[in-house]
C-alpha cells in the first residue's frame, strides 16, 4: 500500500509531517496493520473497529487532567469495559494504550493488554529498523531508533511474560515509554488477588534482566501457595516491579550509597500502592512490599509517604533503612520483618554469606540503618539455614547454585513467605 509515494509503514513519518490532518486515522490502520504483521491485508471490518473514534474517546477521558486514581476507577466502571473487550483495547492507537497501560486506577487486566500491544509494536519497530539498516531509503522515527537500542530490554520484558509452565497467570502492568523502558510484570491475578506482594529490586536492576527478578517474583509466588494453609480461601499475587530507575552497581557509580534514587523510587513505588487501593477499593486484598537491597530503602520512602499504608513490610539485605526513620514503627505498615545472611568480608569470603549489604549501609550518606538490628524495633527472622532449608550464601536474590535470598528451598525464602501472608508465628529466627 503506497500513500503520496511513501510505503506505508516505513514512510510513515514523512506522511504524517506531510498530511497532519489524517495523523489520527492513519496511526489506528497502521497499528492494526502491526497487529496483524505487517503483511498482508485487513477487513473491512477489523479497519471500521479501529477507525471508530467512540472507544478512543471514552477511554481518553480518564487521562483528564488532575483525576486521582479513585476517580479514574469509578469513570472505568461507568464504561462497561470487560476482559472480553481486551481485543479492541489493544487495537487502539498507541499514543492512547502507552497512557493507558500505566494508568492508576484502570483495571490491570486492561493496563496489560495496552502493555502487550505497546510492547509489541515496539519490539516489531525494533526490528525492522535493524533489519533495514542498509536501506537508506528507508524512514524511522527516533522512537524506532531508540527501541533499537533497547531491544534486549524489550525482550526480556516479552520473555518474562511466558510462565515456563509454572503456575499463575502474568500480566505486564507496567511498560514506560523510558530508555530502556520501566516494567511490572505480576504473577498472579492482581485485579482478584485476596494477597498482594510488590518485590522491589536494588541496586544495578533493569529491564534487561526483567526475567531474573520476575523469577525470583515467581519463588515468591510459589512459596506463598505452599505456606498458606489449605482451605483459608486465599489467592496471591507477586508483582515483579521494575518501576523505578535503580542506582548502578559500583564502580560505575557511587550512586547507590546516596539516596537520590531511592527517593524517586520511592514515590513511583507509593503511587503504584496507592492505584492499586483505588482499583480494589471495593474488594481490598492485604497488601505487602518486599524489598531487597536498595530496594528497601527505596521501598522505606513509599512507605513513609503521606496516604500510604501496607500491611506488612518485609526487608531482606538491606542496604540501609533512611537515617530519617527512627524505626519500624514511622513506617506505615501494620507490620515490619527482616531478614540478613551472615555478614562475610567482600571478595575475600565470596559465596559464603552476604558480603555487600553491610557494605551499602556502614558507607551511605544517609541510609545506615539496619532493620534487623534489636533497636530499630521489627521483626527479625533467620536467612543462614534451617534443617530441610538452604542458607543465603550470596548478596542476590536468585542464583544459579541456589544461594540467593529468593531462591528455592532456602530458608529465607520460606521466612519471606510467611511474613508476607501474615504468619509471623512460623519465622525461623
Amino acid at each position: 500500500m503506497t500513500i503520496d509515494g511513501c510505503t506505508f509503514l516505513t514512510g510513515f513519518e514523512r506522511f504524517l509531517e506531510e498530511n497532519r490532518a489524517d495523523a489520527a486515522w492513519i496511526d489506528r490502520i497502521a497499528d492494526a496493520f502491526e497487529q496483524a504483521g505487517g503483511v498482508g491485508s485487513l477487513t473491512n471490518a477489523a479497519i471500521g473497529g479501529v477507525t471508530d473514534d467512540e472507544l478512543v474517546r471514552d477511554v481518553q477521558r480518564l487521562f483528564a487532567t488532575g483525576l486521582t486514581p479513585t476517580e479514574v476507577a469509578a469513570m472505568w466502571t461507568d464504561l462497561g469495559l470487560t476482559k472480553e473487550d481486551a481485543p479492541d483495547l489493544a487495537l487502539l492507537p498507541t499514543s492512547v494504550l502507552t497512557v493507558l497501560g500505566n494508568l492508576e486506577g484502570a483495571p490491570y487486566w486492561a493496563r496489560s493488554a495496552a502493555n502487550v500491544a505497546v510492547l509489541d509494536r515496539r519490539i516489531a519497530s525494533a526490528q525492522h529498523f535493524l533489519d533495514d539498516l542498509d536501506r537508506p531509503d528507508r524512514v524511522y522515527s527516533a522512537a524506532a531508533r531508540k527501541d533499537a537500542a533497547d531491544l534486549s530490554a524489550l525482550e526480556s520484558i516479552k520473555a518474562s511474560l511466558n510462565p515456563n509452565g509454572r503456575k499463575g497467570p502474568r500480566t505486564l502492568t507496567v511498560l514506560s515509554a523510558d530508555h530502556p523502558p520501566l516494567a511490572a510484570v505480576s504473577i498472579g491475578d492482581l485485579d482478584e488477588a485476596t494477597n498482594v506482594t510488590w518485590a522491589v529490586p536494588g541496586m544495578g536492576a533493569n529491564t534487561c534482566s526483567m526475567t531474573d527478578w520476575t523469577d525470583a517474583a515467581q519463588n515468591v509466588y510459589s512459596e506463598q501457595a505452599k505456606a498458606v494453609p489449605l482451605g483459608r480461601g486465599s489467592t496471591n499475587a507477586a508483582v515483579a516491579w521494575m518501576g523505578y530507575e535503580a542506582p548502578p552497581v559500583p564502580p560505575a557509580s557511587a550512586a547507590v550509597f546516596g539516596s537520590d534514587f531511592a527517593k524517586a523510587g520511592g514515590e513511583k513505588l507509593a503511587a503504584s500502592i496507592m492505584g492499586l487501593d483505588a482499583t480494589r477499593a471495593v474488594t481490598m486484598p492485604t497488601v505487602n512490599v518486599l524489598g531487597h537491597s536498595y530496594g528497601t530503602t527505596t521501598a522505606s520512602y513509599a512507605l513513609t509517604t503521606e496516604g500510604v499504608h501496607v500491611d506488612s513490610f518485609t526487608a531482606i539485605a538491606s542496604a540501609g533503612i533512611p537515617d530519617s526513620i527512627h524505626g519500624a514503627d514511622e513506617i506505615h505498615a501494620d507490620a515490619v520483618y527482616a531478614g540478613q545472611a551472615e555478614v562475610v568480608k567482600p571478595i575475600i569470603e565470596h559465596w559464603s554469606g552476604d558480603e555487600w549489604a553491610a557494605v551499602g549501609r556502614d558507607f551511605s550518606t544517609d541510609h545506615h540503618q539496619d532493620p534487623t538490628a534489636p533497636e530499630f524495633g521489627a521483626t527479625s527472622f533467620g536467612a543462614d539455614g534451617d534443617p530441610g532449608l538452604e542458607p543465603v550464601r550470596y548478596h542476590g536474590v536468585h542464583t544459579w547454585y541456589g544461594g540467593g535470598y529468593l531462591d528455592e528451598n532456602t530458608q529465607s525464602l520460606q521466612n519471606v513467605a510467611y511474613a508476607t501472608t501474615g504468619q509471623p508465628e512460623l519465622l525461623t529466627k
